[in-house]
């Protein structure tokens, strides 16, 4: 979420006045602030400036956090970055409690962000305090939401049965509960002795569940690959209203075939089908997805079929191609880095993809210089390498 935000960088900041003597549940500062403290907590301001200085500028702001970003790197220690990260994490505990909802509190806790992620990064930030603020119940849920997410994107270890807590107590705040859910490593990994994937399983059987955190429960045990939860992820896909169909293609087992098919006559579901199709894959996937591709009226379903056949790397849908020469489908395909679309507009080689082949050469028609370069030596191979 942050990093996206941070790259933006175009919307306002709101700030609070105010120092960070406030009263914050992150931790309890009593006595004097020493150096370290109070110089960790003027690059806290610093930023602030700069963020509601530049709001209007990107240029400038670009120019300036770099600046700053250098100048902080250069004075990190150990005992700087612990002062740091408390200072900061006291800011956004403060200012998160002030605002109405999630989204306000990360627009307005965008220099604190900034700090933790891009001036201490995983490797400097005290990741203890990171932890301890998402562990504490006192604090702002809103805050807790974005240590959660910090966590979970940084990968830090040590927070997975605190995030466990989270996710099983139906007291805590489901927005949290749902990001915890997200983020917790999961993958061949226990809690109190069992499984996180029969936590999992357990969460999305459980009717009086929150609709939303079940339907992530699913698709983490899709995720993580969790094959005792097969059998209860095929029935809830034939019976249940929320049909788990993604996890069934994620953990990839081919008896959900049947059933998958079975789905694809419901509109409601054709998209998602597909997708599963395509992890799945297997001959009966790729007849499905490529009947699908050649012959939908949905162009948005047979878009994700294509998407789909391309990544299983099929041979079968290539060579269709061909045969039915379909020069803007391969073009396309070939301008996003698929090398096999382009042979494919050789192997056709009429004048329409010839000419395709040479757009595909200069940068407009393609990003991706492998695929330029490629398309050079076919044009010279067919004696149109005229630049």
């Amino acid at each position: 979420m942050y990093k996206k935000l941070l790259l933006v960088l175009l919307f306002s900041v709101v700030t609070l006045k105010g120092s960070v003597s406030f009263t914050s549940n992150v931790i309890s500062s009593t006595g004097e602030k020493d150096t370290i403290e109070a110089k960790a907590e003027e690059y806290v301001k610093e930023a602030e400036k700069i963020f509601k200085e530049t709001e209007n500028d990107i240029e400038e702001r670009r120019s300036r956090i770099s600046q700053f970003t250098s100048k902080v790197k250069k004075v990190l220690s150990t005992p700087f970055t612990k002062a740091l990260t408390k200072v900061t994490l006291i800011q956004m505990e403060v200012i998160c409690s002030a605002m109405p909802d999630l989204e306000s509190a990360g627009f307005a806790t965008f220099p604190q962000a900034f700090i933790l992620i891009e001036v201490l990064g995983k490797k400097n930030v005290d990741s203890g305090q990171v932890i301890k603020a998402l562990s504490n119940k006192r604090n702002d849920w809103k805050f807790r939401w974005l240590m959660a997410e910090r966590i979970g994107t940084w990968g830090l270890k040590g927070a997975k049965d605190i995030m466990m807590e989270i996710i099983l107590d139906k007291s805590e705040n489901d927005c949290l509960r749902h990001e915890c859910l997200l983020m917790v490593p999961a993958r061949g990994k226990t809690y109190e002795g069992k499984p996180i994937g029969e936590y999992f399983m357990e969460i999305f059987k459980d009717e009086k569940e929150v609709k939303r955190i079940k339907a992530w429960a699913a698709i983490r045990l899709g995720e993580i690959k969790y094959k005792p939860a097969f059998e209860l992820l095929l029935r809830a896909a034939k019976e249940d209203s929320l049909k788990p169909i993604y996890a069934l293609g994620a953990v990839g087992d081919r008896r959900a075939l049947p059933v998958l098919f079975s789905l694809l006559k419901d509109k409601k579901y054709r998209v998602y089908v597909v997708e599963a199709l395509g992890q799945i894959g297997g001959e009966e996937s790729i007849d499905s997805l490529m009947n699908i591709a050649e012959n939908d009226k949905d162009q948005l379903v047979r878009g994700r079929a294509i998407d789909a056949l391309v990544r299983l790397k099929s041979d079968r849908f290539y060579e269709s191609l061909i045969k039915q020469k379909k020069v803007g489908v391969l073009g396309k395909l070939a301008s996003h880095g698929r090398l096999k679309a382009l042979e494919a507009l050789k192997e056709i080689g009429t004048p329409e993809s010839l000419k395709k082949i040479k757009w595909l050469s200069t940068t407009k028609g393609s990003r991706s210089k492998k695929i330029r370069e490629r398309a050079k030596e076919l044009l010279k191979e067919a004696g149109n390498g005229e630049q």
